[in-house]
């Protein structure tokens, strides 16, 4: 939900300034972040590798946080910043959901999100970074998707954990 929300508010305010969009992109790598170590400290005690999902967690907030103290957010060096979190973090889910994938059925969804992400960290080096927000709706919708195929990995889990 928390990705779906932050695509939706950055398409709303897509004509606002970019360091207010970066700082927006700040407080949802870091909440991720906090969320993807929740997760990996929730699984870490059925034997799953939990890996990819620290370092996902730890890069989010590490991202969010470096945002957040720079005193200003220079166009370059936040398109570098959200190239590296897209590919880090879509790596990360795609190691995640290969893990073990024989044993958990919903891994399709984290490893469709690690690709989604991965293929918006490639179109992001595929573009100037003086142009950055000019994507951002794409970026938006983008992460729209990949909250979307996390919602359907929840779903889908909560269904298994339940026996459905």
């Amino acid at each position: 939900m928390l990705a779906i929300t932050f695509g939706a508010a950055s398409m709303a305010f897509a004509d606002i300034p970019l360091a207010r969009l970066a700082h927006l992109f700040a407080v949802y790598a870091a909440a991720d972040g906090a969320i993807a170590i929740a997760a990996a400290l929730r699984y870490a005690a059925t034997g799953i590798s939990m890996a990819g999902l620290l370092t996902r967690g730890l890069f989010g907030i590490t991202a969010g946080y470096m945002v957040v103290t720079l005193p200003t957010v220079h166009p370059i060096g936040f398109y570098f910043l959200l190239t590296a979190w897209a590919l880090v973090t879509g790596v990360s889910e795609i190691i995640t959901g290969l893990s073990d994938y024989q044993r958990l059925d919903s891994n399709t969804y984290q490893i469709l999100h690690g690709i989604v992400t991965v293929v918006l960290g490639m179109v992001l080096l595929l573009i100037p970074p003086t142009g950055l927000q000019a994507f951002f709706p794409l970026i938006s919708v983008n992460v729209v998707m990949g909250g979307v195929l996390l919602l359907l990995l929840g779903l889908r889990t909560e269904a298994l954990r339940s026996g459905r």
